[in-house]
């Protein structure tokens, strides 16, 4: 059956949770999931009409309460995390892991990014020798605008971790080509550079600006690229380029993604089956049935 909230199937997140606390794939998941590394409580995240809504760290569910007074939350870790955990990961020996990923800042389906990339290939070119050879992952919005061109053009591999934002195996892919590296790089302060770190590479926030412009009707009003510049004033020193402090950026990533909130396979499976039982999660469920029901029966007796 179909999910009763669409974000909690951005990038596989659905799947993730299901698989790790063996929870069947038939049942719609009874919590909105934040989907993204985020500093910015936004109402996608927020669902009043779910039983509960699932958040990476302390300190952004407690934005979220007071931000969004009355909503339902619970603090639970990346999904991120246990993707990992399911997939049994350990970060290869330094011997067999080499040169760089690169994360350039994207676009999504309402917000439009503007970045010179021939710069940022220029930039990444000039790179030492150690940070070599280079991967670039552009997201799937910004590759079919072609807007990896200057990368290829540079030489540099090209890949996607899918080809949509549903995709199941998003997060899977982003492990298989992010695993065989020593460092990651974005000139966005992003998801992307958190989960390198988690997987043990150094991650670098490096590269030229870019601004952003929004057709989102939700958030009108709201000036992202204020909001980037603000992110990477506040956590930018982290990922410093070349000079991080690593223990310390680990540390940011940790809390961040969640690390210590994480929940072992019997607890989620307990707190899922616990939620699912609540009415408001029983009387969506009813009527998604039913419409379900009635657009089929509509279907046969026009045929």
């Amino acid at each position: 059956m179909k999910e009763l909230y669409n974000s909690v199937t951005y990038y596989g997140i659905s799947q993730i949770i299901k698989n790790y606390a063996n929870f069947p794939d038939s049942i719609p998941l009874p919590v909105g999931i934040q989907h993204g590394w985020t500093v910015f409580p936004g109402k996608d995240d927020a669902r009043f009409e779910s039983v509960e809504n699932w958040y990476w760290s302390k300190e952004i569910e407690q934005k979220y309460r007071e931000k969004f007074d009355g909503l339902n939350t619970r603090v639970v870790g990346a999904p991120f995390l246990y993707l990992l955990k399911i997939m049994n990961y350990s970060e290869l020996p330094l011997s067999q892991r080499k040169g760089s990923i690169v994360f350039p800042s994207h676009s999504s389906a309402l917000i439009g990014m503007e970045c010179d990339f021939s710069e940022y290939a220029d930039m990444l070119d000039r790179l030492p020798d150690e940070y070599k050879p280079i991967t670039v992952c552009i997201y799937h919005l910004d590759r079919d605008k072609s807007l990896d061109k200057p990368f290829l053009e540079k030489g540099f591999e090209v890949v996607t971790n899918g080809t949509n934002l549903y995709e199941t195996n998003f997060l899977k892919n982003y492990v298989f080509n992010t695993q065989t590296k020593k460092y990651a790089f974005s000139n966005q302060m992003t998801s992307a550079l958190l989960f390198a770190s988690a997987m043990g590479l150094t991650s670098f926030f490096y590269g030229p600006t870019f601004s952003t412009k929004s057709s989102d009707p939700n958030y009108q009003g709201i000036d992202y690229t204020k909001h980037h510049r603000q992110w990477e004033s506040q956590y930018s020193k982290y990922f410093a380029f070349p000079d991080c402090n690593l223990a310390e950026q680990q540390k940011l990533v940790a809390r961040e993604l969640g690390k210590e909130q994480i929940l072992l396979p019997s607890e989620m499976n307990t707190v899922l089956w616990s939620l699912v039982l609540k009415q408001p999660y029983l009387i969506k469920l009813l009527k998604q049935w039913l419409k379900k029901w009635v657009g089929q029966s509509t279907l046969k007796s026009k045929l």
